[in-house]
């Protein structure tokens, strides 16, 4: 989503406002955090409930749902598992909340990064760079906006790859 809520909508509801955000957080903060999380060739991830306050995914955790990343998934086939599981995370906090059952835990700001909103420049590759990080890149921004190459002086979208052993 990438936007901030102002402190008085926050502060309206009953239970408060609570997000479902698409990592383990305090990791992968910001409005790509599926992407950035394949990217950086995490081998796992999840979602998080939180309660929401004024800072960009900074709110208090409440529950949170750990799934591992294939060494083949791409952005959008980990949307959409992570998709699933929020949905079913959600239900179990806002049971919890309503309960009252839950500790709301703050995130250890140790722990943060950033998961900046992706810009089409982001995806062309570098040859300089090890084989692994390429293809965590191409796997991380399929379908959007794609990883690509230049040949010829055109562009060249590059949807799969795959390292070959010692090529990493």
């Amino acid at each position: 989503y990438g936007k901030l809520l102002p402190k008085e909508i926050l502060d309206m509801p009953r239970l408060g406002c609570v997000n479902v955000h698409a990592s383990l957080l305090p990791r992968h903060r910001g409005a790509s955090p599926i992407q950035w999380a394949i990217v950086c060739g995490d081998r796992e991830t999840g979602v998080t409930t939180m309660r929401m306050a004024e800072g960009m995914d900074t709110g208090d955790m409440l529950e949170k749902a750990v799934t591992p990343i294939g060494p083949e998934e791409t952005g959008e086939a980990l949307h959409d598992r992570l998709s699933e599981m929020g949905a079913a995370l959600i239900v179990k906090t806002l049971k919890g909340l309503e309960a009252g059952t839950l500790t709301p835990e703050k995130q250890d700001e140790r722990y943060a990064t950033k998961a900046p909103i992706i810009r089409k420049e982001m995806g062309e590759l570098d040859f300089h760079k090890p084989a692994a990080e390429l293809h965590n890149l191409v796997r991380g921004f399929y379908p959007w906006p794609a990883a690509y190459t230049f040949l010829g002086g055109k562009r060249l979208k590059v949807l799969k790859t795959k390292v070959l052993s010692g090529m990493s």
